[in-house]
């Protein structure tokens, strides 16, 4: 994997791990154990910590109350966290990025334990180096790794980009998901889209991300067998290798569609 080597002193990015215990279709999975007893808030931080500091990480969640759990998660991380509009994922991102002192924002979503941390580098590199307004993975039709089932990547954009939207959008869709209304109007933004590894160009089948009882099951199966840390070949061969673990991933794909 080729990094590119920037100074980023004048430029800054923040790790924002989008969490809530409101999930409307699984609610409190982000504190259910998982894997060895822990949560999927827990996991997806102890592997970002691994790579990144406590400071560059931020929780991004909600002011609704039963919310305070992800905090005190946070706080047992030394990781700061925001509570912002629970509706408006949008305007949560942007002041959460005005107080720490943003200009990038990596966006993590908490559903995706087996995130990995090892390709979050390059789109910051990228970023920064070419001023860009987002940067992501990209199947070779195109589709961008966040609209997909993988749960293996994360996407990075400029704060400028996310007021650039508040300012042309007031539409729920938009304000919900934070970075859509870049991807489908590109002419409006500065975007770069690097291609998936060459194992995954074609797997546009598997669903490691998790938002239902089922997801939940199907990856703290897989999981158990293989690790969080297994390589993208181990990941996938175990998965080839288990016609019940397909069948279920082809099940949640079809009944959740992004």
């Amino acid at each position: 994997m080729n990094i590119i080597s920037v100074k980023q002193e004048d430029i800054s990015f923040k790790i924002f791990i989008q969490a809530r215990m409101k999930a409307s279709r699984m609610p409190e999975k982000m504190i259910l154990p998982f894997y060895n007893g822990a949560g999927l808030l827990e996991i997806v931080l102890s592997q970002l910590l691994k790579r990144f500091s406590a400071n560059s990480l931020v929780v991004a969640t909600s002011n609704n109350p039963a919310d305070i759990k992800i905090e005190l998660i946070s706080q047992l991380y030394d990781t700061p966290c925001y509570r912002g509009d629970e509706a408006n994922v949008l305007s949560r991102f942007v002041e959460a990025a005005k107080i720490h002192k943003c200009d990038y924002i990596v966006r993590v979503c908490a559903d995706n334990p087996m995130l990995k941390v090892d390709y979050i580098q390059p789109l910051i590199s990228l970023a920064i180096a070419k001023k860009l307004d987002y940067v992501s993975y990209q199947f070779p039709d195109g589709t961008p790794a966040i609209r997909s089932h993988l749960g293996l990547f994360t996407e990075v954009v400029s704060l400028d980009a996310l007021k650039k939207i508040v300012s042309l959008t007031d539409s729920k869709l938009h304000r919900e998901h934070v970075t859509n209304f870049i991807y489908e109007n590109p002419d409006l933004f500065k975007v770069e889209m690097l291609e998936l590894p060459e194992e995954l160009k074609n797997r546009n089948e598997i669903r490691l991300t998790i938002d239902t009882q089922k997801d939940f099951n199907t990856m703290k199966a897989l999981c158990e067998r293989i690790g969080l840390t297994a390589s993208l070949s181990e990941i996938l061969s175990e998965i080839d290798g288990q016609p019940k673990i397909r069948e279920n991933m082809k099940e949640e794909i079809a009944r959740n569609q992004k």
